[in-house]
């Protein structure tokens, strides 16, 4: 087995804890998930040409921004285990960056978030962005690279905001607290990297 197979089954395999913890699914049902979300996901990319080790990696990458999006949706949590599959995405052919530069880039946007969590944080109770969304953009920063990432994150804001508007959501004292933004944050960081492993 190729280091690049070995970080994307050790993503899948995380993502399959993540839906057993979390969901409350069998084993059976979260493998049986898992494989189809990742064999559709690599079928489509085979069929498009994309070489077989960057299609293998995203395909990983597409099941663990579902479970992301599922996952936060249902609970409001993002689970370490999917973060950790997302840096271990970072270092296979969809990575945009080097380790260094990913491990930097993962620093400055974790480091972005958690500043801006500590400033619109009114009192102990209140959590206008949960840890886990600061820990999944640094992920989004190790696997993208800063200015992608980033990209991605205002991608990701605007939906929130457009979503809540057009529901007519107003969370608990007018802030975005009730807001999952993990929700958001995993399909623009899908799409971020499909742009990045397309062609030129």
């Amino acid at each position: 087995m190729t280091l690049d197979a070995g970080l994307t089954f050790a993503a899948l395999a995380l993502t399959i804890l993540a839906f057993l913890d979390w969901r409350g699914w069998s084993l059976v049902r979260a493998v049986c998930i898992v494989i189809g979300i990742y064999g559709a996901g690599l079928a489509m990319l085979s069929a498009l040409g994309v070489p077989a080790a960057a299609a293998a990696a995203f395909a990983g990458l597409l099941v663990v921004c579902v479970a992301v999006f599922d996952i936060d949706r249902a609970h409001h949590v993002i689970p370490d285990t999917l973060v950790l599959a997302m840096i271990a995405l970072a270092f296979t052919p969809i990575g945009a960056a080097a380790p260094l530069e990913a491990i930097a880039s993962a620093l400055a946007l974790s480091g972005l978030f958690f500043g801006v969590r500590q400033a619109l944080k009114r009192g102990p109770e209140d959590d206008p962005l949960g840890l886990g969304d600061v820990k999944l953009a640094g992920g989004m920063g190790a696997l993208l690279g800063l200015q992608p990432a980033l990209l991605a994150v205002a991608i990701a804001g605007a939906a929130t905001l457009l979503a809540l508007t057009a529901l007519r959501v107003r969370p608990a004292g007018g802030s975005l607290s009730g807001a999952p933004f993990g929700v958001a944050l995993a399909p623009a960081c899908a799409f971020m990297a499909a742009l990045q492993l397309a062609p030129a």
